[in-house]
């Protein structure tokens, strides 16, 4: 470990830190993407100990909890920017995913043998706070904030961006560059306060290079070509030096000393090591001083095999330059003692892809006179080339992994992803130059087990030469200073203060602390100017003595201010009376006939009567709740002659955290009906905040469904610019509809994705290149009239954190309904329904024939009926309004109803409506559908219940505030959401999760509680409502902790999702 103490984390200089402990463990990302492993990616824990048992074993593993993240780089907490900070601790890892954009923060201060998670910042946060996807590289900056480059925005185009999170509790604050000039890609950084600089490098377009590389994609500007210049002090970006079109430049490192104004950069594909260096006018420049010459091959991709130096490093005391060719198989090592011409000093072949006995032939090559001979240690042919390196704190050890990127290792490799990778270790002779391979060194991730793993970068737990910078040199100077005069010690210390900003009063504040040895208070300037003096008088002499200065030093060497700031499974046949030949139900889904009043076509009638829902299944989400578990697909028993009546018999978590399950749909439906190649045996699961889409097989067992497919949130950013999935729908022809609240960033944006009926793959976005309405939630169609309509949603950018009454008015939430040519896929026409009305719910009446429906508006209380006008055009008109109360003790003095769903019977007779905040579920009766008359109410919680923080004042409807709702001895919290009606209409079941994040700020006691599924019992003669006091599904009982239950869907179908073509 390194010495912290009273220091802070890390070392005073790169020297000290040579002097440093010898590593006795290392910590490694394991990647199972693309591994055909369906296993977490995890932190592993290795012994490199010579003297431990467990030498070269993986002692420890740390399995994140969701699958395909592609874990990649890793940084710390804190790292030598931060020595001299007592306060400071290297106790936390931090692992960006490349794929998924999660960001892990790793405790590794409790038990460093046996790290664990401490919080998870999810992807909604960079895209919606920052616009920006797929995090590489981190390193922590003196403040104590942890800097993180990034390669793309959520759509999966490059940008080149940081973000910023809170080095105490790890949030993201946001970008850390300032305006609007960023490059167009990114990958690693580097940087050097004491020269005012940042360096960024640029690999690839993330949509581009997530399945391999095309080298077509060269010439379409998808890989990166130039080494970015940043303004450290102000976050902008200056200036883009051309290394060569196509080079691919990754890694990027400054000298360890911070007074040198020069590093090395390595470019992949054009083979060439450039070194940077600041030009006497102040900007930047680089020169090419190492070449890789590509080999002339027969049997590759390429007729020329790039070496693809695909990592870098620089020993602590600048002596030496390391990099890996990761195709043609070597190590190299230079002697950059003249930075301009570093001279090969060592080099060792490890695998690669021109072995002897291979399918690459070598035709000509500027270096070797023979292809290498395939490379074998303890009995294992390593495949794969070495790529990512780390360099003991001595430089006598060189570490070395087989792994590039998952996707690039099955193109190029493949039998590196069937056999896992390799972590080998090279002696190096840091004197005069030399590697050689340890023999006895192999740590074999093939042997996994879980399967075969790809291991990728190496962190000791002390810091390493890869992740800590230096920015505090002028320390060293200062002692050499003070040991000759004192009195020059105090002047350049009070210099130091001065260039901190801190005025004079301050200075000769902290100069008499600093020498009556008071402990001045802490975040003062005396404070700051104590911390540096402590620092200076612990620094040894000798340190660094070359680069001293017996003079005062130059204002123009202190260019910047010094970042100082440091601051049950149970298998049933379907009932007898379903046709499991047919999907669904041929008209009417009562079975009853439309015949009396509808075309000749409806004469051809399904006599059977509809079977009564005996399970069914309802999404259920841990999200917001505090409990670290995967959202679950919950089978509930409905039959009143089971013993199970009312509980939850099988449980299908889904293999990731924070998906936010909302609706659910079936993969067929009655628009299926006549094919009897279709079966209702899917359902599809659509996220609402990770934008997954889940395909749950319920044909099987339809008591104990399963997991079948899964498609990641990255296929749907980067193929369709869509994100935010909520209702999924069948089409006559078997694909599956899914309506998008968003763009992948969390902008509002209306539109649909579509999945292939039959494989499952996404397909593309459904409607045809046109302008999509603003904002999207949900929708219907109707074949017979060629129409499709749909509603508006929200900015979940905004909205999604929570309700605030100061987005009303600035187009946060939608107020549109949309209507489209169902066979062209076209926008015809658009119905504003007021500003922030917000139109969510929407359905037909059920008989094909009728041209209209219904939507109900959240926010306005309106419903609207809409239908076909003569002229083939549409309109809408008001039918229902439910007035706003006036209260007191809530957020706003108006309550909305806040209409959240709306559900028609299957015989077009009534409509349902629940009014979340209100509390309330409503009956009309549609005799005459221009005027809805109510025919039953009945309150199921709500925030207007009396004894409750809310005071109404004035209510147009109701003579008293009702009363909260128990059963069964479950005070039901929340109100009513999700609404879904038995195939007989009898039976209303209901439950109250609107979306975690409003729950939690409306129904604070329903998050703590869990929520609840109710029965309403309905009077389908003359209207009427009555809660089944028999009924309750507790969520809040559910084994790992209360959870919200949201959609309900029946294996046979429902009136939510069957559309009659």
């Amino acid at each position: 470990m390194a010495k912290c103490g009273a220091c802070g984390p890390g070392y005073a200089t790169p020297l000290d830190a040579m002097k440093g402990p010898r590593e006795e463990i290392v910590y490694l990302p394991c990647i199972y993407r693309n591994t055909g492993v369906e296993k977490p990616d995890y932190l592993a824990t290795v012994d490199v100990d010579p003297k431990s048992p467990h030498y070269c074993q993986v002692i420890h593993r740390l399995p994140m909890p969701n699958l395909n993240d592609e874990l990649h780089h890793s940084g710390w907490n804190a790292c030598s920017s931060c020595f001299g900070d007592a306060a400071k601790r290297r106790n936390r890892l931090i692992l960006p995913s490349l794929i998924s954009s999660r960001i892990y923060v790793v405790d590794v201060g409790t038990d460093m043998r046996a790290p664990r998670i401490h919080k998870v910042v999810e992807p909604v946060e960079l895209y919606q706070k920052g616009n920006a996807a797929n995090p590489h590289t981190s390193h922590c900056l003196g403040s104590g904030d942890i800097l993180i480059s990034c390669l793309g925005d959520p759509s999966g185009n490059g940008k080149g961006s940081f973000i910023l999170l809170d080095g105490e509790t790890f949030e993201m604050k946001g970008n850390w560059e300032n305006g609007e000039k960023v490059p167009p890609l990114g990958y690693d950084f580097w940087y050097q306060p004491r020269h005012n600089v940042l360096m960024s490098t640029e690999w690839g377009t993330p949509k581009a290079l997530a399945d391999g590389f095309n080298p077509a994609d060269i010439e379409k500007g998808h890989y990166g070509s130039h080494i970015n210049v940043w303004d450290w002090s102000t976050h902008t970006y200056i200036q883009a030096i051309d290394l060569g079109k196509g080079s691919i430049p990754l890694e990027v490192r400054f000298l360890h000393n911070p007074d040198a104004a020069e590093g090395f950069v390595g470019c992949a594909l054009s083979g060439a090591v450039h070194r940077f260096y600041k030009t006497e006018k102040g900007d930047w420049a680089a020169e090419k001083v190492i070449e890789v010459p590509s080999k002339k091959v027969q049997g590759w991709l390429l007729p020329d095999m790039p070496g693809l130096i695909t990592d870098i490093l620089i020993s602590l005391d600048d002596r030496f330059l390391y990099f890996s060719n990761w195709l043609h198989g070597d190590i190299r090592q230079y002697d950059i003692s003249n930075t301009r011409k570093p001279k090969l000093v060592g080099q060792v072949f490890l695998g690669g892809s021109i072995t002897k006995g291979g399918p690459v032939t070598v035709v000509e090559d500027k270096e070797l006179q023979c292809q290498p001979e395939p490379f074998v240690i303890k009995g294992k042919r390593v495949r794969g080339g070495p790529q990512m390196l780390q360099l003991s704190l001595d430089g006598k050890r060189l570490y070395v992994t087989s792994s590039l990127y998952s996707g690039w290792d099955k193109q190029f490799y493949p039998d590196l992803v069937k056999e896992g990778s390799v972590m080998l270790q090279i002696d190096v002779d840091n004197g005069k130059g030399g590697l050689q391979v340890n023999k006895s060194f192999l740590v074999d991730f093939g042997k996994e087990p879980d399967g075969p793993a790809l291991a990728h970068e190496i962190r000791y737990p002390g810091g390493d030469s890869t992740s800590d910078i230096w920015i505090i040199w002028i320390i060293s100077k200062c002692k050499v200073i003070s040991g000759s005069n004192n009195l020059i010690h105090l002047q350049i210390l009070w210099l130091c203060c001065s260039l901190l900003s801190f005025g004079t009063a301050s200075c000769n504040a902290g100069i008499a602390a600093a020498i009556s040895q008071e402990q001045p208070v802490d975040g003062t300037a005396a404070g700051a100017f104590c911390l540096i003096y402590r620092m200076v008088a612990e620094v040894p002499h000798s340190s660094y003595s070359e680069h001293a200065s017996l003079g005062p030093i130059p204002k123009s060497q202190l260019e910047i201010p010094l970042n100082l700031s440091c601051k049950v499974s149970f298998a049933m046949d379907p009932p007898d009376c379903i046709d499991s030949t047919f999907v669904g139900y041929k008209e009417d889904l009562r079975g009853h006939s439309y015949h009396q009043y509808h075309s000749q076509r409806l004469l051809e009638l399904s006599l059977y009567p509809a079977p009564r829902e005996e399970v069914a299944y309802v999404t259920c989400t841990y999200r917001e709740t505090c409990v670290d578990q995967p959202d679950f697909l919950a089978t509930v028993d409905l039959n009143p002659r089971s013993p199970y009546y009312g509980q939850v018999i099988h449980r299908l978590p889904v293999p990731n955290l924070k998906d936010e399950l909302h609706s659910s749909g079936w993969s067929t439906g009655c628009t299926c009906f006549d094919n009897a190649g279709t079966q209702r045996t899917k359902l599809i699961l659509p996220s609402f905040i990770s934008s997954r889409i889940y395909v749950v097989d319920v044909g099987s067992q339809c008591r104990a469904p399963r997991l079948c497919k899964t498609i990641e949130p990255v296929e749907v950013f980067w193929k369709c610019n869509k994100g935010y999935l909520n209702v999924p729908r069948s089409l006559p022809n078997g694909d599956i509809l899914i309506a998008n609240v968003g763009d992948p960033s969390g902008n509002a944006k209306g539109g649909f994705v579509l999945l292939d009926g039959q494989s499952f793959e996404l397909k593309g976005n459904w409607e045809n290149e046109c302008a999509s309405p603003p904002s999207g939630y949900e929708f219907w169609y109707q074949p017979r009239h060629n129409v499709l309509v749909s509603t508006a949603g929200f900015a979940l950018k905004r909205a999604g954190w929570g309700f605030n009454p100061d987005d009303l008015k600035k187009g946060v939430y939608g107020r549109r309904l949309n209507v489209w040519n169902l066979s062209c896929r076209t926008l015809t026409q658009c119905f504003d329904l007021g500003e922030d009305s917000l139109p969510l719910s929407v359905k037909f009446l059920h008989n094909p024939d009728a041209a209209e429906g219904y939507v109900s508006c959240a926010l306005s209380g309106v419903i609207y009926r809409f239908y076909k006008c003569e002229a083939n055009t549409w309109e809408v008109e008001e039918v229902i309004r439910i007035p706003p109360k006036e209260v007191a003790g809530w957020i706003m003095s108006k309550m909305p109803a806040f209409t959240v769903d709306l559900v028609i019977s299957p015989d077009d007779k009534y409509l349902y409506l629940s009014n979340w905040l209100h509390g309330d579920i409503r009956q009309y009766e549609l005799s005459r559908n221009c005027k809805p008359r109510l025919v039953g109410q009945v309150f199921v919680g709500g925030s207007i219940l009396r004894g409750g923080p809310v005071a109404v004042c004035r209510d147009e409807e109701l003579k008293c505030q009702p009363e909260p709702l128990v059963v069964k001895c479950k005070r039901v919290y929340g109100g009513p959401s999700r609404l879904q009606l038995s195939l007989d209409g009898k039976r209303l079941y209901v439950t109250n999760s609107f979306y975690s994040t409003w729950d939690k700020q409306f129904y604070p006691n329903l998050i703590k509680e869990g929520s609840v599924m109710l029965q309403i019992d309905v009077d389908t003669e003359k209207g009427g409502l009555c809660v089944n006091k028999n009924f309750l599904v507790d969520f809040g009982k559910e084994p790992n902790g209360p959870c919200l239950a949201k959609d309900i869907h029946f294996p046979s179908g429902d009136s939510t999702s069957e559309i009659v073509a």
